[in-house]
């Protein structure tokens, strides 16, 4: 297992100014593989990234970080969610902003400013690690595909077109779902899953063929196609992937009082790791 540090950067500047000398722009959905590509490259070649040795030990690798990041205390360091799925989930470790103390505009981190869950600014190096919780909850490597994974989630998402019979995973790019699903489509509920905040588009030109699995979901009679898209848990301020696997797992296991204990004797755990503690 290894960790990966994120030195002060300009991120948002750069990738906008690779985006243009590319001519490529992220609200065309055919620019998608190129820009991914070009962002891969960029975190593989950028200087402000470093990655850690490899440990056998969680607490070393733990300790390792304290000493990186700034010879600080550890009671003056945080962990807060990047990003998370049913099978791993990226965490950071970063400096605690006080908000009376004054810092240098060239400490702002803009890599771990705009990915974090809170959207917190945070100044100076911070720590990212990767975690699988899918077969119990160990620590793993982590490399620039996952860091260029972290930034491309800022921009694209996966949301769930659901029907009468199937769900279907559909790419968009954030804050732009209409482009691809339609102007067809309203945004119309919204509920909380097991501290996962949900967003339902309905189509207007509704059928009249109820959809199971929606009507399951939402508690009522809902008919039609449907998009669904999930946002990440305590803030509700980043979109999270919403894949068939996850939107079935939450189907499959609603109501769950063992899941809803997890969660609110500690009310900062991961659902998926909650969901996982439970259901296995």
């Amino acid at each position: 297992m290894n960790y990966s540090i994120i030195s002060p950067n300009k991120l948002h500047e750069e990738i906008a100014e690779l985006l243009e000398d590319k001519n490529l722009k992220m609200i065309n959905l055919d620019n998608k593989d190129l820009i991914t590509y070009h962002i891969e490259m960029y975190i593989k070649n950028s200087n402000y990234i470093n990655y850690s040795n490899t440990f056998d030990d969680p607490d070393k690798l733990f300790d390792d970080i304290c000493k990186n990041l700034l010879d600080t205390n550890k009671e003056e360091l945080n962990t807060i969610f990047i990003y998370s799925n049913e099978e791993f989930v990226y965490e950071m470790v970063y400096f605690e902003y006080v908000d009376n103390k004054e810092y240098d505009e060239d400490d702002f981190n803009q890599f771990a400013s705009i990915s974090n869950i809170q959207l917190l600014p945070i100044y100076h190096k911070c720590a990212i690690m990767k975690t699988n919780i899918k077969n119990g909850i160990k620590c793993i490597d982590i490399n620039y595909k996952d860091l260029a994974f972290i930034v491309i989630q800022n921009f694209y998402n996966i949301g769930l077109m659901v029907n009468e019979t199937n769900e279907k995973e559909i790419t968009f790019t954030t804050e732009h779902p209409f482009n691809v699903i339609g102007n067809t489509f309203i945004q119309t509920k919204t509920i909380t899953i097991y501290n996962l905040y949900f967003m339902l588009y309905e189509e207007k030109c509704q059928s009249l063929v109820v959809n199971k699995k929606i009507s399951k979901f939402f508690g009522e009679e809902i008919k039609g196609r449907c998009f669904l898209i999930m946002l990440s848990p305590i803030y509700f301020k980043k979109i999270w992937d919403l894949n068939k696997n996850i939107f079935n797992l939450i189907v499959n296991n609603l109501y769950n009082d063992n899941i809803e204990k997890v969660l609110m004797d500690k009310k900062d755990e991961n659902p998926f790791v909650a969901i996982n503690k439970i259901i296995g």
